[in-house]
């Protein structure tokens, strides 16, 4: 019997270092600095099947595609990296610099917290082994300097020349997003949660999305399975939300996401190469034109 209990809480104890282990490598993790991208610290994968209702698995008629396309066409997925004013390019240098070597504080965007290179996530890495982008992110003719470290996380800081400070003014967490030119993003997840177009705002928030999906589901015939093209409407964070409600008859065509309370539309291949046309065409654009603003930590401040 003394056996029995012996094993019984060795085998418990197993069990709840598994479940610490899962919720380790699972559960949103904070580093003390930094703007989650969402408000969770990741994107999630928005169609999952867990989280869609699939209540018409229908492409959408023709009439619904074209308003679909008609918003489509007001977007403005072409990025391109501002480089603004040049005069003040080797002050903002010297001020990121000062940080990335630990003479000055930077200021978390949402909390307010002032944190040295040392008391940050920057400390587990080489600042030298890291990635540089340095161009006008935001658009406000000053260059922001954005960072990408050993696993793809991005951080963009910004210096505020009238406070003398310097802004963590986007983080993003746990999931795989790229610069698309000033106050453009690309989420690129073929796999996973699809792609996206994520317009920021001056303030460094998400103004608005678009997602694109391919999605392999069994055929209705029950046979050999068949892809799934499926597009969102632009979706707004802010006030302009009211602006884009979706009229019930468009609604119905779709196929509601749980987790974000989006709706997707499933179209064709066809149209849905025609819906991401130009997004494709910015995105290969973007590859060629972040080159002219990329640097090793030696490129961009050996000469300060």
């Amino acid at each position: 019997m003394k056996n029995r209990k012996i094993i019984f809480i060795l085998l418990l104890l197993v069990f709840c270092i598994l479940i610490i282990i899962k919720v380790g490598i699972n559960g949103t993790t904070s580093f003390g600095i930094g703007m989650n991208l969402t408000n969770n610290g990741s994107i999630p994968n928005m169609l999952d099947s867990e989280h869609l209702s699939a209540t018409n698995e229908d492409v959408v008629k023709e009439e619904v595609f074209q308003e679909i396309k008609k918003i489509y066409n007001t977007i403005d997925f072409k990025g391109t990296f501002k480089q603004g004013d040049l005069s003040k390019y080797n002050i903002y240098k010297k001020k990121y610099n000062q940080f990335l070597k630990g003479e000055r504080f930077i200021i978390d965007n949402v909390t307010g917290e002032k944190l040295y290179l040392w008391e940050s996530e920057f400390w587990n890495c080489n600042v030298q082994l890291y990635t540089y982008y340095f161009f006008d992110m935001d658009g406000d003719e000053n260059p922001e300097l954005c960072i990408k470290d050993e696993v793809n996380t991005l951080y963009i800081i910004k210096y505020e020349e009238e406070l003398d400070e310097i802004i963590l003014w986007l983080r993003s967490v746990r999931a795989p997003v790229y610069l698309l030119g000033t106050g453009k993003l690309t989420h690129a997840d073929k796999n996973g949660s699809g792609e996206a177009f994520i317009q920021l705002s001056e303030s460094g928030e998400w103004e608005y999305s678009v997602w694109f999906k391919k999605e392999i589901h069994p055929s209705s015939q029950g046979t050999e399975s068949e892809y799934w093209y499926l597009v969102s409407l632009p979706y707004y964070y802010t006030e302009k939300s009211e602006e884009m409600k979706i009229s019930d008859e468009i609604k119905q065509q779709g196929i509601f996401n749980e987790l974000q309370k989006m709706y997707y539309y499933r179209v064709t291949e066809e149209q849905y190469d025609e819906l991401t046309e130009k997004y494709i065409e910015a995105l290969n654009a973007s590859m060629k034109g972040i080159r002219t603003v990329t640097f090793t930590y030696e490129e961009l401040f050996s000469e300060l």
